[in-house]
């Protein structure tokens, strides 16, 4: 199965499309991360042309809190695992301290333009989809998104900016200008500026 995924990651490589807007941004990633103002809140991250994927590669939903445990803060996220010694991807619990590892040349955070009410629930889908397993086809390949995996094949499958997507769209929250077809990707959230609102950024990218 680990084989077959990353042959059709290398196919959908060259499906990416190549002409995207260079971002630029002056103030150093800190350290040590300072937590978004909401639970429900996008964390953007960017490490260096992941998968040939320019600008933003990478989009999770912020919870604060994980239940079971204290003393730090939380996100969940569909994580690819993109390194060779790892398991394939699911969507799992991560600190904020891990994105700051993983994805050091860039952060920055959205607020969702909705109640705190509709972005805890939110957060109450993207806990249900804990474990399950990351969707490499929808992204890289068959250029789609569902909210809850229509499709047999890949329901409850989900990439990264797909997860964030489903889990507002499910409670009435569109968060792609181009509507519930086609992909969703990191810089297409990054820039619905009528949906979300970038309140801190970090790094320096082109």
């Amino acid at each position: 199965m680990r084989k077959i995924t990353m042959v059709l990651l290398i196919v959908g490589l060259f499906l990416i499309p190549t002409t995207m807007i260079p971002l630029t941004h002056a103030t150093p990633v800190p350290p040590v991360l300072p937590p978004p103002d909401n639970p429900g809140d996008i964390i953007f991250s960017e490490c260096g042309n992941i998968l040939l994927i320019r600008q933003w590669d990478h989009a999770l939903i912020f919870t604060e809190d994980r239940p079971g445990h204290s003393g730090t803060t939380w996100g969940i996220e569909a994580d690819p695992h993109t390194y060779p010694e790892e398991e394939d991807g699911i969507v799992e619990w991560t600190t904020l301290a891990g994105v700051r590892e993983e994805y050091p040349d860039g952060i920055a955070y959205g607020i969702v333009d909705t109640s705190q009410t509709i972005r805890n629930k939110a957060i109450e889908f993207s806990e249900d989809k804990i474990n399950k397993s990351f969707d490499y086809l929808s992204y890289w390949v068959l250029f789609r998104k569902d909210v809850d995996g229509t499709w047999p094949a890949y329901k409850s499958k989900y990439y990264c900016t797909e997860l964030v997507w489903a889990s507002y769209r499910k409670h009435g929250v569109q968060l792609d200008p181009d509507g519930d077809q086609g992909r969703i990707t990191p810089n297409e959230l990054y820039y619905n500026t009528d949906k979300i609102t970038i309140s801190d950024e970090w790094g320096e990218m082109s």
